[in-house]
């Protein structure tokens, strides 16, 4: 049997008994230190079992306790301040759970439904495992998936991506129902009108050497066709939004220009400039405000029906972010934003004043795309390609809840059902995931 190089904290068999668990670190109360993680393999032989290392896992800080799961496929491990639960047959972290202070304890129900973490600063956690909990996976495009929409009433998810198409499923059983076909390039951005008949998209050449001017499509979802072109853009647009009543639509371009469009006729209505690209754009929930983030990491409100139409003036101007906003969201009772940047940071505004309520940090790279849970409790985010996490973070206090890992390109797009119970993910490995979102 190999020696662990720090001292063993604790220990835990898996079900079948044919693994042993050992969690080992160095110091002696100081939870803050490096530590490892060693899976067993026990082997029966005399006088006494043979013991093989058959995993192992370095963590930055010790782990305290560790526990199997019911069908022994995961381990979970208790940390200073978070719970992981690691994969040693794949040697990946899929999950981080953050927790106050450090776990003294991790076990499961009987049944294996539930995961109870107790702390030493005498909180007790305790999380879901229903089976099934691993994420549904749809192989939505062989290469890119841009963006991801739900239906209104939920049953359906939309889906865009490099191969030009934007594709319809039903969500219970990952079945293609339909496609709109009709986009000369990639298709970037998409987002459904409330009542669900028509989308508009947006889409770029994909020939980087071409300067495009790009192409925003209305369509009409039922017929399955395109019924006008948006034209107004001297650059390709990368980001498109309805407004909650369907009135209008919004585009943001690389032209530096934010335009509103009548949803029913295409006429453009109004537009505001910027010195830069814009990357995102998103309506308030009451529809009368537009923010637009650029690549200088400047957020902009503007009025849907200013006073004075031709001023081009934005209501508040936000600054604070040291890189480009890739992602904008307002929270469901419009008193706050959320802007995600390249910075590696999260911040959230109030939409009224514009002062800042706080800055969100976690990430290891540029965050791709932002959105509120249906209560305003939580925001999820995505990471980009050197990240490729989603997290879970209280909008109260700021904190990080919950770190989901299963993506092997960057997220593209987050967002929650309007029940809560699901969260779903798309990522450029050509991939939308559903997770289990009550947890």
């Amino acid at each position: 049997m190999e020696r662990h190089t720090n001292r063993v904290i604790n220990v835990c068999f898996s079900h079948d008994s044919k693994r042993l668990a050992v969690a080992a670190g160095g110091g002696d109360f100081n939870y803050t230190q490096e530590g490892e993680i060693r899976v067993w393999e026990i082997e029966d032989s005399e006088p006494e079992p043979i013991l093989k290392t058959t995993a192992f896992l370095k963590l930055q800080r010790r782990g305290v306790s560790v526990a199997f799961s019911r069908d022994d496929s995961r381990l979970f491990i208790g940390l200073n301040g978070k719970v992981l639960i690691w994969d040693p047959w794949n040697d990946r972290v899929t999950r981080t759970m953050a927790v106050r202070g450090t776990v003294s304890s991790v076990a499961f129900t009987p049944d294996g439904s539930r995961l109870v973490a107790g702390t030493q600063g005498k909180d007790v956690y305790v999380w879901n495992f229903r089976a099934g909990s691993e994420p549904r996976t749809l192989q939505a495009d062989s290469n890119n998936v841009f963006d991801v929409e739900l239906s209104n009433d939920g049953k359906q998810l939309i889906t865009s991506g490099k191969d030009r198409s934007i594709k319809f499923w039903d969500r219970s059983t990952g079945k293609l129902t339909k496609q709109l076909r009709g986009q000369s390039g990639s298709v970037l951005d998409i987002a459904l009108s409330p009542d669900g008949r028509r989308l508009v998209s947006t889409a770029r050449s994909d020939d980087s050497s071409v300067t495009d001017n790009g192409c925003i499509l209305v369509w009409d979802t039922r017929k399955e066709m395109a019924l006008f072109e948006l034209k107004g853009h001297t650059r390709f647009s990368s980001t498109v939004a309805f407004s909650p009543d369907g009135m209008f639509i919004a585009s943001g371009s690389w032209d530096g220009a934010t335009k509103l469009w009548d949803a029913r006729t295409g006429e453009q209505v109004n537009h505001w400039l910027s010195e830069h690209p814009i990357l995102s754009v998103q309506f308030s929930a009451n529809g009368q405000q537009v923010a637009a983030g650029d690549a200088m990491g400047k957020a902009v409100l503007f009025d849907v029906k200013p006073s004075d139409p031709k001023s081009g003036q934005p209501r508040l101007t936000l600054l604070g972010h040291t890189g480009a906003i890739r992602s904008i969201a307002f929270s469901p009772n419009g008193r706050s934003l959320a802007t995600a940047s390249s910075d590696r940071s999260i911040k959230l505004w109030d939409a009224k004043t514009g002062k800042e309520l706080r800055t969100l940090k976690g990430h290891l790279a540029h965050i791709d795309c932002v959105a509120f849970s249906p209560d305003g409790t939580r925001l999820i985010s995505g990471g980009g390609y050197q990240d490729c996490l989603i997290k879970l973070w209280d909008t109260a206090t700021g904190s990080e809840v919950l770190t989901l890992s299963g993506h092997s390109n960057g997220i593209t797009g987050v967002l929650l059902s309007p029940d809560g119970e699901t969260l779903i993910s798309s990522s450029r490995d050509g991939t939308v995931k559903l997770w289990d979102g009550s947890r």
